[in-house]
């Protein structure tokens, strides 16, 4: 499998796409999600609203893009020539989650403890973990897994990481996302053995 390059396109939408979702963040932050309008978030990041719209499709979209997603599936794929799908999928994601930075994981966490500190942005992130969890499962099955194993291993992946990054995002939490989420994995090891 080769790794996937981005090209000057991708890269410029990314760093789009991260302006609008911090303007986003900032916005609400000050005024709350109810004022917090797309077109405000287009004036603060000197975009058009129609470009909030073409790259996230809703304001929700905007407050729930993880640009942490590609990378994952990279990992992923790369894991599963080696490793069966739900040790691949952990490795993977730790992998991930082990480089992020300090500063990166502190706003990561501050962003996400907004996110499930208001109820329609919350839902919209299980929804959206729904949706990852379909994704991951058309994945593995491209991989090799059959179809109920893609099926379980996925919904278990989006459960524990859902589950993982509620906890990890509690005021008072000071373990990292990777010590997390690799306590969560051990967890469904425990009650599955």
């Amino acid at each position: 499998m080769t790794k996937h390059v981005a090209t000057l396109r991708e890269l410029k939408q990314a760093a789009a796409m991260g302006r609008i979702q911090d303007a986003a963040y900032e916005l609400l932050g000050s005024v709350g999600y109810e004022a917090t309008k797309v077109t405000d978030i287009a004036a603060a990041a000197e975009v058009s609203p129609s470009s909030v719209y073409r790259y996230f499709g809703t304001k929700d979209g905007v407050f729930l893009w993880d640009p942490l997603e590609g990378p994952f599936m990279d990992l992923l794929e790369a894991n599963l020539e080696e490793h069966p799908p739900m040790e691949a999928v952990e490795r993977a994601f730790l992998e991930l989650v082990a480089d992020l930075e300090p500063d990166n994981e502190m706003l990561l966490r501050e962003r996400t403890q907004l996110l499930v500190s208001i109820p329609q942005l919350r839902e919209a992130m299980r929804a959206m973990m729904r949706g990852f969890g379909d994704d991951l499962g058309g994945v593995l099955r491209r991989a090799g897994a059959t179809d109920l194993e893609a099926s379980v291993v996925a919904a278990a992946t989006a459960a524990v990481l859902m589950t993982g990054v509620e906890v990890w995002a509690r005021p008072g939490v000071t373990a990292t996302l990777a010590e997390v989420t690799n306590e969560a994995f051990r967890s469904l090891q425990i009650a599955s053995g």
